[in-house]
């Protein structure tokens, strides 16, 4: 229930508090005083009521993306509280006219991306409206968040700048800034802004909480001495890191687009920032990094990357972080997708080495081959457990692989692709499906309480050329799930991609 009669009988108070005297606003900082008082009695009442959150959860539809002849890339769905949905992505392709501004590049002509954030009709899949942010640097983890009220944010390392902006881009043509907007759920793009560095490494993330701070994690190299924003104010620490090393700059927007303050999380090695959550005004951040960032330590193999996962309090400290991996000389890791689901955290990334006592074991060669990881932390960064999955050969690479809680039977889901010379192994008798060849399509559920596999299925993919598989599965409510497919009609022709939608109910999961 929504608080609405609450509100009344506040304002019924308020009435009856206000009549009896003259108002006095001074000292409004002493939670002793008057003043103190009426300033909150006031902003209770001014502050919206939130619609209540519309889900149909027996909703059902297919929508294509794109003609096939070009790219369309969709990298993320988020439901909104009407039953629409608003999904991100770019593209090579002039998907249709833009609410504040046209496709901007020439059709077809890649690696130069438009982004797109594109409003759908949640009971048809039907596009409401969309529009363009110019070209994208960061494209695969373009991603959307929501304000406090329901509005939609999205932020991404960009080229081209687009009129009308808070603050213009300072870099020349060619350059990137980070570029951050604010739409209203008609598309009316209420204000977008360019923040400047020459030192931008084309990596970010970004979340908003619930005070509707946005917060920016951008990737900086060392070439110009790790240069923060400039239209922010002077960085509050120093990088440890040297010209061959990348920090990550950490900045914070308020809800009108004005910058507040930025620091770094550093070390004396390379971070990072790849996926982020929130709780609340809580923000977890997930990456990787070669070192101690912030003084922090336990990193199991300085100099090597390994996987971080940090929070932020809400008063914008680190209180702790968390790094995991094995203790050996391979060079990968970093928390790839990041899941929060029921305070506690599963994330998704890539070991050429085994550590600790995993539920699944390491498969091929320790040093060599990837496998995949995934792992369940406890509210502070510890682990619960973790779990490989992978084979002699090597994993697939650039294909995002998202991770899916499910509520009703405690298991997690992850879609993603087999190796080129065949399927996974060491799975016993959770192995299952009739899959052939290379490339299939692999369903992995994953017992939430115990890190076992209850099963791995695996499907033949398409005949050659033409290749699919499954990046976006999530909720956008309780109950419904949106399942985004990548179908490339020639494998070998990366230019060519679309994209196909599915929302059903989360009981029809497999």
């Amino acid at each position: 229930m929504y608080p609405i009669f609450p509100r009344i009988s506040v304002l019924l108070f308020a009435i009856l508090y206000l009549s009896c005297g003259k108002l006095d606003f001074s000292n409004a900082g002493d939670p002793k005083s008057q003043a103190f008082f009426l300033t909150n009695l006031l902003r209770t009442l001014l502050t919206p009521v939130p619609s209540p959150v519309i889900c149909n959860t027996t909703t059902r539809w297919e929508k294509s993306i794109g003609n096939g002849s070009f790219l369309v890339y969709i990298t993320d769905a988020k439901g909104l509280p009407n039953e629409d949905i608003v999904i991100t992505g770019f593209t090579t392709e002039n998907l249709g006219s833009g609410k504040n501004f046209n496709f901007s590049e020439t059709i077809g002509s890649a690696p130069f991306y438009n982004g797109f954030l594109a409003k759908l009709d949640g009971k048809t899949g039907d596009i409401v409206w969309l529009d363009y942010l110019g070209e994208v640097v960061n494209s695969s983890r373009l991603s959307v968040k929501l304000f406090s009220n329901g509005d939609i944010g999205i932020a991404d390392d960009v080229i081209t700048e687009q009129a009308g902006a808070l603050s213009a881009k300072a870099a020349g043509l060619g350059s990137a800034a980070f570029m951050v907007v604010r739409y209203d759920q008609t598309g009316l793009r209420k204000w977008h802004t360019y923040f400047d560095s020459s030192d931008l490494n084309n990596s970010s993330a970004f979340e908003i909480d619930d005070l509707d701070q946005i917060h920016l994690f951008a990737t900086l190299n060392g070439t110009a001495g790790h240069q923060t924003f400039s239209e922010f104010p002077a960085v509050t620490n120093t990088s440890q890191g040297a010209t061959a090393d990348t920090d990550i700059l950490y900045g914070i927007v308020n809800g009108s687009g004005s910058p507040i303050k930025q620091t770094y999380i550093t070390s004396s090695g390379s971070e990072s920032p790849l996926s982020t959550a929130r709780d609340g005004n809580v923000i977890y951040l997930g990456g990787s990094t070669t070192g101690n960032m912030n003084g922090a330590t336990g990193h199991p193999a300085l100099g090597f990357t390994r996987s971080f996962l940090l929070k932020i309090e809400s008063n914008q400290s680190i209180s702790w972080i968390s790094y995991q991996g094995p203790g050996g000389s391979s060079t990968n890791g970093g928390v790839e997708t990041l899941l929060l689901a029921g305070n506690q955290f599963y994330t998704l990334g890539r070991f050429s080495d085994t550590f600790g006592s995993p539920v699944s074991p390491f498969q091929g060669i320790a040093g060599s081959t990837k496998n995949y990881y995934y792992q369940k932390l406890d509210q502070n960064g510890a682990n619960l457990w973790h779990t490989y999955l992978g084979s002699s050969s090597s994993l697939p690479e650039g294909f995002p692989i998202p991770l899916l809680y499910g509520r009703s039977n405690d298991l997690v889901y992850s879609t993603l692709l087999s190796p080129n010379a065949g399927r996974y192994t060491g799975l016993g008798a959770a192995e299952t499906g009739t899959g052939t060849g290379g490339l299939q399509r692999v369903l992995a559920k994953i017992r939430a309480s115990s890190g076992a596999y209850e099963s791995v299925a695996f499907e033949t993919n398409d005949a050659n050329p033409q290749k699919t598989h499954y990046t976006i599965l999530k909720e956008v409510c309780t109950g419904k799930v949106i399942r985004g497919e990548r179908i490339l009609p020639d494998i070998n022709d990366s230019a060519r991609q679309n994209f196909k939608l599915k929302v059903f109910p989360s009981t029809e999961l497999p």
